[in-house]
């Protein structure tokens, strides 16, 4: 029961995220002559999402690293008040994560490549990175991996990047087992295909009628 409450709290924690960055990822877009362009929003839309982005608050990294699932803590939260400020923060972190996913930056430290990392996003404070519960790792390897988010931080400006490694579960239908050297399990992957195909076909279905 409290395993299974655990794993609901973590999912709900990942879709405020998502939702979190889906809000923040829509601005206005901008041509090339400087000139703003159609945005796929209304205007005064976009700005109430700016103008209404939390402030944010330095304090979590220091009661992340108290916390029973806390596995290391990096780097600081500047203080900064609710509005456009903390937006761009937003936006910065996002594109530290891009930098990192485009890069393979953590590729090596996948669970599905015999490391112990499940997922990694941000929140609109800090870059948050999961373990896999049951992994086996060493300080060493934790290191590397907060020397890889910092070092994404600094092409975009921040040398201090907040990190907050946690051991989370899996979310269900994860690979429980991670893959040999012959046959992988693709994990999330698979999950993330299976969701495109469903998407592709409904869109086929509705041009269909």
């Amino acid at each position: 029961m409290e395993t299974k409450k655990i794993l609901r709290h973590n999912l709900l924690k990942y879709a405020v995220f998502i939702l979190l960055l889906v809000s923040v990822t829509l601005p206005v877009s901008v041509a090339s002559d400087g000139e703003t362009g159609q945005s796929l929003l209304p205007t005064d839309y976009i700005k109430s999402i700016i103008d209404n982005t939390p402030a944010t608050n330095p304090e979590l990294i220091k009661q992340a690293a108290s916390g029973q699932n806390t596995v290391a803590v990096s780097g600081t939260i500047p203080t900064l008040p609710k509005g456009e400020e903390s937006y761009h923060w937003n936006l910065i972190l996002q594109n530290i994560l891009k930098e990192i996913h485009t890069e393979d930056l953590l590729a090596s430290y996948h669970w599905d490549n015999g490391g112990f990392i499940i997922g990694y996003g941000c929140t609109p404070d800090y870059i948050e990175i999961s373990v896999h519960s049951e992994a086996q790792y060493s300080d060493s390897e934790v290191k590397k991996v907060i020397q890889a988010v910092q070092s994404a931080g600094e092409k975009h400006g921040i040398s201090d990047v907040p990190i907050i490694i946690e051991k989370s579960l899996p979310p269900q239908g994860y690979a429980q087992t991670q893959p040999d050297a012959v046959k992988t399990i693709p994990g999330v992957g698979l999950g993330v295909g299976a969701l495109l195909v469903i998407a592709a076909v409904l869109i086929v279905s509705k041009f269909k009628k």
